[in-house]
């Protein structure tokens, strides 16, 4: 209708109707492209918001993850030196308490990282959505730590986990792993649950004789004490380096709270 209305004034020269006409033309054209892009920053912002929830909540879920990680290191530093005492003659138990401290201290806690929202922002190229830069800027930290720095019984550590498993007959290790081992599985967010993972009774029913050989070859194994204090500082040494990481995503989700509630 407009077109037919600008070609009529322009057949009749009526130039002021013609620039009248033209400036609405505009005028639409203008505003549709900006209600495209209203809309268009409306939807990102949006977006954003529920990327940086779910961001947030990964961020949450690590939180959880370091203080697991750090309780089961604890528990497993106590055993490991329990275990070291009796080797060495610092402490007396009995053969089937030193077949279950030194079998517990060579087990490992390993979760993987809570990274998808992070991975989905890199990957799509939507990082800079979210606008919190300190936010941003831990989670990119963060996530590009390798994960074997962010665990504490792996690495040089896990020397003593492979003499053990070498030493130990096949039949004692997998009745250990039935009744010995920590809690494997404990709801992401449960905190209370992180409190003695290693430290329960442990219930199993194995020959006297078996349990007693073992138990020997536990206590003349020259290169078990020493695989057992590197287990030890090393688990001690790395357990210095997660408070960073603990207050560097606490205070992350902490200035970017205030603004998603």
């Amino acid at each position: 209708m407009i077109l037919r209305r600008l070609m009529q004034h322009m057949k009749e020269q009526n130039w002021i109707a013609v620039g009248l006409d033209l400036a609405i033309v505009i005028l639409g054209i203008f505003l549709g492209f900006q209600v495209t892009e209203w809309n268009a920053q409306r939807q990102d912002y949006a977006h954003a918001q529920v990327l940086t929830a779910r961001l947030i909540v990964d961020l949450e879920d690590e939180l959880w993850r370091i203080s697991a990680e750090r309780a089961y290191a604890a528990d497993l530093a106590n055993v490991a030196n329990t275990t070291l005492d009796a080797l060495e003659g610092r402490r007396e138990i009995s053969d089937a308490d030193l077949m279950i401290n030194a079998y517990r201290s060579s087990q490992i806690w390993w979760a993987s990282n809570s990274r998808s929202t992070y991975d989905e922002l890199v990957t799509t190229g939507a990082i800079n959505l979210i606008d919190n830069p300190a936010l941003r800027q831990a989670a990119t930290e963060y996530y590009n730590t390798p994960l074997d720095e962010l665990s504490l019984t792996y690495g040089t550590s896990l020397q003593y986990r492979e003499r053990f498993r070498s030493v130990i007959p096949p039949q004692l290790h997998s009745l250990l792993d039935a009744t010995c081992r920590e809690n494997v599985y404990i709801e992401t967010g449960d905190y209370n649950s992180l409190e003695n993972i290693l430290d329960f009774p442990c219930d199993f029913s194995a020959p006297e004789s078996d349990i007693a050989d073992f138990a020997f070859v536990l206590r003349n194994d020259p290169s078990l004490p020493d695989l057992l204090r590197l287990r030890i500082n090393s688990i001690n040494a790395q357990s210095q380096t997660l408070p960073y990481y603990t207050d560097l995503l606490n205070l992350a989700i902490e200035s970017e709270k205030p603004q998603i509630e």
